[in-house]
């Protein structure tokens, strides 16, 4: 039997873990990739494909960017923080939002296809190696031909260096 990671885990997390807020833990991360985008992703607007869209931040940045974005979440909450600050900007007519596994694309984005796919969050937590690699293929499978692909994972110093963001009081310790 092929063991696969549980998506209730991930969801429990980040329905009660204040996700909305990811962007001011990671600054960096968030600075970085913004300037990622500009520098790939400015030439005209362009059709993406987010999975994981968690706090919404990419989303709402590429919005702003004139991109078309579909962004998958699996988590009901986020999804519905996210749709109304994306109606408060009022980029609704930019921004699709798909509760979905990352693991089932076929099922939900039937035969589109992308200019860009954003897999920035389900990296984070597949640990099982078949589901990362179905994720991935799923991932290029959407994508048009000469499309962009940017993935991301946490390392092990990724990790350590977001516990210890939370709890710095553990190093301070004599």
């Amino acid at each position: 039997m092929i063991k696969s990671d549980n998506i209730e885990d991930i969801l429990k997390y980040y329905s009660q873990n204040g996700e909305d807020k990811r962007h001011e833990r990671h600054q960096l991360e968030f600075a970085l990739m913004k300037r990622v985008f500009k520098a790939y992703l400015s030439e005209k607007p362009l059709k993406i494909l987010e999975l994981g869209a968690g706090s919404g931040h990419y989303t709402e940045f590429l919005a702003e960017m004139g991109h078309e974005i579909l962004a998958l979440e699996p988590t009901k909450v986020l999804i519905e923080f996210n749709e109304k600050k994306i109606r408060e900007k009022k980029f609704e007519d930019r921004v699709r939002w798909l509760q979905a596994d990352a693991r089932n694309l076929s099922m939900e984005i039937k035969n589109e296809k992308f200019d860009v796919v954003l897999n920035m969050g389900p990296f984070y937590h597949l640990e099982q190696k078949q589901d990362r690699v179905s994720v991935m293929k799923q991932s290029l499978q959407a994508l048009r031909s000469e499309g962009l692909h940017f993935g991301i994972f946490l390392s092990k110093v990724g990790y350590t260096s977001s516990v210890l963001s939370r709890q710095p009081e553990s190093v301070m310790q004599d």
